[in-house]
């Protein structure tokens, strides 16, 4: 069997399941395509399930700023950690949580607090470019204090 054919369809239903190498979960992904003018709802609208299950949590991941260029919504357990895909270690220029989600994004692939780059929420970052390149995420259901207690460079 050929994995191109393989691939190709996958790439075709824009959806497919990650392996998560940093915990024995799944996370779940789903491209956004390229979007330009798009408001958080609408990005939202095309998480890999929506609503989440009790217990999931989302970020949104975008190449481009102000949520625009290919964007990619991640899914996976609360509290996991979870590594940033390649491509959008380097090219992380926008994101946003799932609203009722805090995530943090690490500078290293361990999701250790000192390492926190920044917090990310439902109103998320629209220029990240001056951010350094991140290796892992970690999603927990937000409190009252949302990102403004958070360890993090970017808050």
């Amino acid at each position: 069997m050929k994995l191109l054919p393989l691939i190709s369809l996958a790439l075709s239903l824009n959806t497919f399941t990650v392996l998560n190498a940093l915990a024995s979960s799944v996370v779940r992904a789903r491209s956004l395509a390229t979007v330009d003018e798009a408001t958080k709802r609408e990005l939202l609208n095309l998480l890999p399930r929506d609503p989440l299950p009790p217990g999931q949590s989302a970020i949104i991941l975008c190449d481009g700023t102000s949520r625009t260029g290919n964007c990619y919504a991640y899914e996976a357990a609360v509290g996991t950690c979870n590594a940033v895909p390649d491509h959008f270690q380097t090219n992380l220029f926008s994101s946003f949580a799932n609203q009722g989600d805090v995530c943090f994004l690490y500078t290293t692939d361990s999701c250790t607090a000192n390492n926190c780059e920044a917090c990310v929420d439902y109103d998320g970052w629209n220029d990240m470019t001056s951010f350094a390149a991140v290796y892992s995420w970690k999603c927990v259901v937000a409190d009252s204090n949302g990102c403004s207690d958070a360890n993090c460079v970017h808050k």
